[in-house]
C-alpha cells in the first residue's frame, strides 16, 4: 500500500470513529505503481447511520477531512450506492480493507 495511506493511518481512524464508518476501502491507482503527486485517492465507504440527514452529514464531514488530510482530490463512493455488477466485482478484486 501507498505511504500516504500508511502515514495517515491514525488520521484517518480519527476521520472514521467520528463519522461512524464501518468499514473504509481504498482502491484504484493508490494501490500500485501508476500512483503519483497528481493522482486522486479512491474510496469505498460504509456507515452505519440509517438516518439520511445524519448519513449526508457524516459522508461530506468524511470527504472534506479526507481533502484536508491529504491535499488532494478525493473519490468517496458508497458502498450502498454501488450499482454495476462489473464495477463491483473489478472493485472487489482490487480493494484493501484499512478501517473496519
Amino acid at each position: 500500500m501507498n505511504s500516504i495511506i500508511e502515514n495517515n493511518k491514525a488520521s484517518i481512524y480519527k476521520l472514521c470513529l467520528e463519522n461512524r464508518v464501518e468499514k473504509l476501502y481504498v482502491f484504484g491507482s493508490v494501490l500500485n505503481e501508476n500512483f503519483n503527486e497528481n493522482s486522486d485517492i479512491d474510496f469505498i465507504v460504509d456507515i452505519k447511520n440509517e438516518d439520511p440527514y445524519q448519513y449526508t452529514d457524516n459522508y461530506f464531514n468524511l470527504l472534506f477531512g479526507f481533502e484536508d488530510l491529504f491535499k488532494r482530490e478525493i473519490d468517496l463512493l458508497s458502498l450502498k450506492s454501488l450499482k454495476n455488477p462489473y464495477f463491483i466485482k473489478n472493485v472487489e478484486r482490487n480493494r484493501k480493507l484499512i478501517y473496519g
